[in-house]
């Protein structure tokens, strides 16, 4: 399960290149040029000018908000090009905008700019999802660029293009968030998808009492966050009054396990640097007794707190079905309806 906020693409075309969205530089552009990665035959083709000079396609966007984060992301895969730079507008973003280059051929960033999260994830056959996050410092419009290179360092590359060499592209987008979302097709306009909401009420749950509960994640987080929380689940009364969580917590960049009842914390610990590594996680919550398990190890007890009241419901992925959304994948969550012990819960994470 991969849980997802509500995302907008704001980009109004996002496959076919041939629009006047799109402003080629240097570049040419083949539409229905192979398979993509939803194996359609909808893949584009870039190809260099033969001119000297630097080669590449934007798209333009009027409304960037300073103090906003935003991911450009794309399918790329590589041809008789292997590196490809993407670019938010210098306009809106810091200095020279904000930049990162990839290799399609090794499956790495082989650079990337100081304020940029930049990611590359295999999708299959020989496709890539890349994307940049980053925060603008300027409400202003500007072009998000797509640039051919023939090295995999150096950014605005200029150099004598060959009409017969290029990458392939496909599913483009930009949405606000520090991360890429699932691909959001364009037509002419924006479009959007609404929130995964996996929830579960209480009542629902056989022999569920608020005396006593065990909470267990199997996940892996897409990408080191360094900033905000996730959740990948909670028991809640329906908001932060009361509630007991399992996640993450930046830009600690840890592991975090909370407890409140009527709006007071009782329990709220961040244990083991958090990676993109697989995790196994059991909590234990009772009164006085609040247990923790990572990966088989037991973690310092706590034996002090109350218990939450009101609790109504079961959310996965996410705090309450609107915030604080997981950044990952989670292979298995569980709401056990007793306090199991520290043994078993280090049995059940090893």
């Amino acid at each position: 399960y991969v849980p997802e906020p509500a995302a907008t693409n704001v980009l109004t075309y996002s496959q076919d290149l041939s629009q006047s969205a799109w402003s080629n530089a240097d570049t040419t552009d083949t539409q229905l040029a192979g398979t993509a990665p939803d194996g359609t035959n909808t893949a584009n083709k870039l190809l260099e000018a033969a001119t000297t000079a630097t080669h590449f396609i934007g798209h333009n966007y009027a409304a960037w908000v300073s103090g906003t984060t935003y991911t450009l992301s794309v399918f790329a895969k590589a041809a008789e090009l292997r590196y490809l730079q993407l670019s938010l507008s210098m306009l809106s973003f810091p200095d020279t905008g904000r930049r990162a280059i990839f290799d399609l051929q090794g499956g790495t960033v082989t650079a990337s700019e100081t304020g940029v999260t930049a990611l590359i994830r295999n999708v299959g056959n020989g496709w890539y999802r890349c994307s940049i996050s980053a925060v603008a410092d300027v409400t202003d419009g500007g072009i998000c660029n797509f640039l051919l290179a023939r090295d995999p360092t150096g950014y605005n590359q200029s150099y004598a293009g060959d009409a017969s060499k290029g990458l392939l592209l496909w599913g483009i987008q930009v949405e606000t968030g520090a991360r890429a979302t699932s691909y959001i097709a364009t037509t002419g306009s924006t479009a959007s998808r609404a929130a995964d909401v996996l929830r579960v009420p209480l009542a629902n749950i056989p022999g569920f009492s608020a005396a006593g509960y065990t909470l267990f994640a199997d996940l892996r987080m897409d990408y080191v966050a360094t900033g905000g929380t996730a959740r990948a689940i909670t028991v809640s009364d329906g908001d932060s009054s009361d509630r007991s969580a399992v996640g993450f917590a930046a830009p600690a960049q840890k592991i975090s396990l909370l407890t409140f009842s009527g709006g007071v914390s009782q329990h709220n610990v961040e244990f083991s640097t958090w990676n993109t590594s697989r995790r196994k996680i059991g909590y234990s919550v009772a009164a006085n007794s609040y247990l923790t398990a990572i990966d088989g190890a037991a973690q310092t007890p706590d034996t002090s707190g109350i218990m939450p009241v009101g609790l109504s419901r079961l959310d996965i992925g996410s705090a309450y079905g609107t915030a604080d959304y997981l950044n990952g994948f989670i292979f298995r969550a569980g709401l056990i309806p007793q306090a199991l012990t520290q043994a078993q819960i280090n049995g059940m994470t090893a």
